[in-house]
């Protein structure tokens, strides 16, 4: 059996669970074919691939960076590049309309209102000149006739519900202030300004740690049930998969190799390609430390601390933060030592203390 007859059987334009479902797909998505121009010729980046996305339903996309998972998402959003080529063949019917052939105003009109999207690099998506509760306001303003006042308060309301901790202050800070984790809590904000009826989230929690990625997924799920909310997930966490999708496709090389429900995938997967990814999780331990290892780096007493302003203009109000307080590390030659915490902790602050990107406020 040939690889394209192989892939074909496994995935199917149409859901495996496709006879057992009533209602209609909030998007159908068929035969989504992408190439890119290159110096040296065409690059196809994605070659006919199908998904349906149900209403209150997470579906997952999976596969190997590179596999096209982001570029099938931005296909949806409308948001490839003008080098991009999509071939006309292909169709993405969001409620019965192809979108593919709406208008870049009509596009407009449904990108971050009706069909929204958690980026992977906040930091690539927003805009280091405005602060975050500035770029909040304009993605719920650009869609909604609130007054500005109004928006501001559903600014912060965002914020807290995506738990940043001291939100009043946040909305006024620029994304280079806050954390890589904080960062993506925005995103994810901005991108449940408007309750949309899909949400495509592109590794909503790279940036996070354990506890807070948690938190993030189940804030997601629980607005999604609120809401009837539709969601696609594109992660390579197969843990995430598994734990908050409904039904999982699985790409490589820009095509579709398998979909299934999930239980069912993970509990027997089909294709070659299916069973490596599920396989691969690293295992192993690391080598011992060899005998009088020599300290290469020690800090002792390290405090890092911040000036935030509260308050007005006229009537500001300056508080200390204590980023780092007093940590000591001691690092061996030929060793690897961790530092975890969760997002906005400190490890971060503390690193750059290190290397005196950061001057602490004491300590050696």
């Amino acid at each position: 059996m040939t690889t394209i007859a192989l892939a074909q059987s496994f995935a199917p334009a149409v859901r495996l669970d496709h006879d057992g479902r009533h209602d209609q797909p909030v998007v159908d998505a068929r035969n989504i074919e992408v190439a890119f121009k290159v110096e040296h010729g065409i690059v196809e980046a994605v070659k006919d691939v199908s998904f349906q996305l149900y209403r209150g339903e997470t579906i997952a996309i999976v596969g190997e960076s590179g596999s096209g998972k982001s570029v099938t998402a931005r296909t949806v959003m409308g948001l490839l590049s003008r080098r991009a080529t999509v071939s006309p063949r292909s169709s993405v019917d969001y409620l019965g309309q192809n979108i593919l052939k709406f208008a870049e105003s009509a596009r407009r009109k449904l990108r971050g209102n009706r069909i929204s999207m958690i980026f992977q690099e906040p930091m690539s998506s927003l805009n280091p000149i405005y602060s975050v509760g500035s770029q909040i306001v304009e993605a719920i303003r650009v869609h909604r006739k609130v007054s500005r006042k109004e928006a501001w308060a559903r600014a912060l309301e965002l914020l807290r519900h995506v738990q940043i901790p001291e939100p009043e202050a946040r909305l006024k800070q620029y994304p280079h202030q806050l954390s890589g984790g904080q960062r993506q809590r925005v995103m994810i904000a901005m991108a449940l300004a408007n309750e949309p009826d899909v949400l495509i989230a592109d590794e909503p929690t790279t940036a996070l740690d354990v506890t807070v990625q948690a938190q993030i997924l189940n804030l997601i799920r629980n607005l999604q049930k609120e809401m009837r909310m539709a969601v696609v997930l594109i992660t390579h966490d197969l843990t995430v998969v598994h734990k908050f999708s409904d039904y999982v496709y699985v790409m490589q090389h820009g095509e579709m190799r398998e979909h299934n429900v999930t239980e069912r995938l993970f509990a027997d997967p089909q294709h070659p390609y299916t069973k490596r990814l599920l396989a691969s999780e690293p295992h192993g331990r690391p080598k011992p430390l060899p005998e009088k290892s020599s300290t290469i780096l020690e800090a002792n007493g390290v405090r890092v601390c911040f000036t935030l302003r509260h308050g007005t203009f006229l009537k500001p109000d300056w508080r200390e933060l204590v980023a780092v307080d007093d940590l000591d590390l001691k690092l061996c030659r030929h060793e690897t030592l961790g530092l975890v915490g969760e997002s906005g902790s400190g490890k971060t602050t503390f690193g750059q203390a290190l290397l005196r990107l950061l001057d602490a406020r004491r300590g050696e």
